[in-house]
């Protein structure tokens, strides 16, 4: 009997811990991506035909199984100038801890962008644009091994402080160290 309850509190033990390691599973990462802008409002002007690439550093904490938080900061080259951003990512995996996860994802954060090179009519003009901006997309999450994961993400950024209203479509590929 003695051996009985030993052997049941090491497995209540084993099956918490490996409980609290995934629901409380830590990572740190990079994307790298490229970015186009959907609308913008400045008249007689389009940046619809630019693309910029676009650099994250990310930290990433898993809530539970299927929720986890990401913050993160980013560079961007718009225009001949560099932009730069943070924020955080809500990621919704729509299954548990599996090798292969889809999740949405929902994200709020600050954006610093000038433009110098914009055309307006026959002269450049400088543009900035420093505010918030909220995000939506979806993404997906591949864990290689238990400490590394593969992430893609496409998502829709609307940039809604300041001066000017923009609508960026980025798409990210990344790679994170889990521990």
């Amino acid at each position: 009997m003695k051996h009985y309850c030993i052997l049941l509190a090491v497995m209540v033990t084993v099956a918490i811990g490996t409980a609290s390691a995934q629901k409380g599973l830590q990572g740190i990462g990079v994307n790298i991506g490229m970015l186009t802008n959907l609308v913008d409002e400045l008249e007689n002007v389009s940046l619809h035909d630019h693309v910029a690439p676009i650099i994250d550093v990310k930290y990433q904490y898993g809530i539970s199984k299927i929720y986890r938080i990401e913050p993160y900061v980013s560079v961007k080259k718009l225009e001949g100038e560099v932009g730069f951003g943070a924020g955080i990512n809500n990621h919704f995996f729509f299954r548990g801890i599996k090798r292969f996860r889809p999740y949405g994802l929902v994200g709020i954060g600050y954006n610093s962008m000038k433009f110098t090179d914009i055309q307006w009519v026959v002269q450049p003009i400088p543009v900035e644009s420093h505010g918030l901006y909220v995000r939506g997309g979806l993404g997906i999450d591949y864990r290689f091994t238990h400490q590394w994961s593969m992430q893609a993400e496409l998502s829709c950024d609307w940039h809604i402080g300041g001066e000017y209203v923009f609508v960026f479509i980025p798409f990210k590929v990344g790679v994170a160290y889990n521990f």
